[in-house]
């Protein structure tokens, strides 16, 4: 593996990393308001 092909396989992993952490971020908020839905009809 050359140098130049080093490079770009970090910076794809790095995009491809990125984009996961936004993917399970915005899954982790969507459950968190699912979640936080039934815990306010449950207080009242």
């Amino acid at each position: 593996m050359s140098f130049h092909h080093l490079i770009q396989f970090i910076q794809w992993s790095l995009r491809a990393l990125h984009y996961r952490h936004r993917l399970l971020r915005s899954i982790l908020n969507r459950s968190v308001r699912a979640s936080a839905l039934p815990h306010a009809v449950l207080k009242t």
